[in-house]
């Protein structure tokens, strides 16, 4: 099938800090409502412990630019089947003052951009997935290279995770988008033969949340103390 080239396509990367995250970002998409969540979980977790962010684009849209601000959400415009896109979705934590703790992140739109043929190359290694669910959608857990999943700032090393502003980012969940050559980017427009349009795509949607170690005894006790919030979608806040 021949490639057509998608006038535009919102397809964005909503970022909602978590537990002592505040509830910064989001706009889904140009059209959608703002977003906003505020978690906290832990005594010694802060608003300010987390950053959730990722790598502006260049020019052409695809390629990572690492020489600007990062951001808290990509529009791709203009994709064609084939494409294959930047996209580094990032937890940074402060190394200074923050408590030990576990890290979860929630993501949403990933099953429904996958039955389009848009995929992502998912970080296996330091995000596992929490369900023994096959679907793509849901939430993972961060565990380090000595496979602890008990984060404790005051020892990260620059040789673990690479450190900037007093924060230390975690691997990135992952750190490209492709689009297949079958995905499903265009439909026929039943107002104007010949012709085609963008068909709707899902925004991809990631929340992270920190969850404090003290009295907490391992992963599964961690994702028990995740606020409503986080695990409805809804906004809250809990000490």
């Amino acid at each position: 099938m021949k490639r057509k080239q998608i006038a535009k396509l919102g397809l964005t990367l909503g970022l909602v800090g978590a537990v002592g995250v505040g509830g910064t970002l989001a706009a889904l998409t140009a059209q959608s409502k703002e977003v906003k969540n505020t978690f906290a979980v832990g005594k010694n977790l802060t608003a300010n412990d987390l950053i959730l962010d990722e790598y502006d684009l260049q020019d052409d849209n695809r390629t990572a630019d690492k020489s600007k601000p990062r951001v808290q959400k990509l529009n791709f415009q203009n994709l064609m089947q084939g494409d294959g896109l930047d996209k580094d979705p990032t937890v940074q934590i402060k190394k200074e003052g923050t408590a030990e703790c576990y890290m979860f992140v929630k993501v949403t739109g990933l099953d429904a951009l996958n039955a389009q043929g848009i995929t992502v190359n998912w970080d296996g290694t330091h995000w596992k997935k929490y369900s023994d669910s096959e679907k793509l959608d849901g939430y993972y857990y961060y565990i380090d290279d000595k496979n602890s999943s008990v984060i404790d700032p005051s020892k990260l090393t620059s040789d673990d995770i690479k450190p900037g502003d007093g924060f230390y980012e975690l691997e990135s969940l992952f750190t490209k988008v492709t689009v297949r050559d079958n995905a499903e980017l265009y439909k026929e427009d039943p107002e104007q033969e010949g012709e085609y349009k963008a068909v709707d795509l899902a925004d991809i949607v990631v929340q992270a949340c920190a969850v404090q170690a003290q009295n907490v005894d391992n992963i599964q006790a961690a994702y028990s103390k995740l606020p409503e919030g986080f695990t409805s979608g809804g906004s809250t806040a809990t000490e």
